[in-house]
C-alpha cells in the first residue's frame, strides 16, 4: 500500500510539474494583429446587417474591442474583435438558413 501511495505522489508531482513548465505564455497580441481582427468582424458585421439579420450585441463588441486597443490592452481587444466576427458570421448563417424555413413554422389552414 504504501509503494501505491509513493507511486500516486510522484507521478501527481510529475504532472504538476510538466504543466508548469508547458503552460502557455501570453499571447502579446499586437496593434496589427487588432487592426486585422476588427476589419474580419467589421466585415461580418456588415454581411449580417446587409441581410437584415444583425444582432444586437456586435457593434457593442466592436465598441469595446476598439476602447480596450486605445488602452493598449491588445489581448482582449483581439479576444473581443474576435468574438465579434463570430457573432456576425453567424448572424449571416441564420438569416440564410431562416431564410425560407420560417414558412414551415406558419400554420396551414386546411382547405
Amino acid at each position: 500500500m504504501l509503494k501505491y501511495i509513493v507511486f500516486v505522489s510522484v507521478f501527481v508531482f510529475v504532472i504538476l510539474l510538466a504543466l508548469f513548465f508547458v503552460a502557455p505564455a501570453s499571447s502579446a497580441e499586437t496593434e496589427a494583429s487588432f487592426n486585422d481582427a476588427y476589419q474580419a468582424a467589421d466585415r461580418a458585421r456588415k454581411k449580417a446587417a446587409s441581410l437584415g439579420h444583425e444582432w444586437r450585441h456586435t457593434r457593442k463588441l466592436l465598441k469595446r474591442a476598439k476602447a480596450a486597443a486605445k488602452k493598449g490592452d491588445y489581448d482582449k481587444a483581439v479576444r473581443l474583435a474576435n468574438q465579434a466576427r463570430f457573432e456576425g458570421d453567424a448572424a449571416a448563417d441564420q438569416a440564410m438558413s431562416q431564410a425560407d424555413l420560417w414558412r414551415d413554422a406558419v400554420p396551414k389552414l386546411k382547405p
